[in-house]
């Protein structure tokens, strides 16, 4: 598998991370964002987005729906590679460049017993609705995690551990961390914190959307609204969620 680091023509811009191998040429030019919805996605996102602008440059793609992605990304130049991207939808232009070392992904989940009533709140769904949605994307999750350059995180983890899968991030980026990368990981904890996220989205006016940081009204939810005796589902609901067998993304 090529490294993720050797962008082609490029080279690290920053002395805090070191290339672990030296590849002369690859193809790399995507840096996908793909995690179940409700479940740290946009926080992902952030994060890895800060990682390759300070490293590599590069551009951030904007959010756009997954219908246009494809013909947004054939209009990248070699001069903005590489294109770091959140999506919920993997397109089969990006399936292709994950299969051929042209991307390298993250993936992050969520025990779906969260995932499906914060949907249901989030986005006004009906319970069907919602479970509708998750069923068509349990074999596209069960890919991801599958995947061999795709990177998984848990929810908990990465809220609870945002430094550590940073760091984990790198890695999988290709490169190995220096004394001096602690400083950096440790200012991308605090920059999303939790506390600091909920700040930027209070800024937000009721219909605008941060492009930069992927948020728009109400993002983050309430702590009150989390957990079983909360989320409004019943027990029949509750047992309906359990019944879809996600093993492959605890694997």
């Amino acid at each position: 598998m090529g490294n993720a680091a050797d962008f082609r023509r490029r080279k690290v811009v920053s002395s805090d991370f070191q290339l672990l191998d030296k590849i002369e040429d690859t193809s790399l030019r995507l840096v996908v964002c793909c995690g179940m919805m409700r479940s740290a996605s946009t926080l992902q996102f952030q994060v890895v987005a800060d990682l390759v602008s300070r490293y590599f440059g590069g551009m951030r793609l904007s959010w756009c729906d997954p219908q246009d992605l494809d013909a947004r990304l054939a209009e990248i130049t070699e001069e903005q590679v590489p294109i770091v991207l959140k999506t919920h939808v993997v397109t089969p232009r990006l399936w292709e460049a994950l299969d051929d070392g042209g991307a390298v992904g993250f993936f992050v989940w969520r025990d779906l017993a969260d995932v499906v009533p914060s949907a249901m709140r989030k986005f006004g769904r009906t319970f069907s609705e919602t479970m509708a949605s998750v069923r068509k994307s349990t074999i596209h999750w069960e890919r991801l995690r599958r995947h061999t350059r795709v990177l998984t995180s848990r929810y908990e983890v990465l809220m609870g551990d945002i430094a550590g899968e940073a760091a984990r991030y790198l890695r999988h980026l290709g490169m190995t961390e220096t004394p001096e990368s602690g400083v950096f990981l440790r200012e991308l904890a605090e920059r999303y914190s939790l506390s600091r996220q909920r700040k930027r989205v209070a800024l937000l006016e009721k219909a605008s959307f941060d492009p930069w940081h992927l948020l728009h009204p109400g993002h983050i939810q309430s702590p009150a609204g989390w957990g079983r005796e909360m989320s409004g589902l019943t027990r029949e609901q509750y047992r309906e969620i359990e019944a879809i067998d996600c093993s492959a993304l605890e694997g």
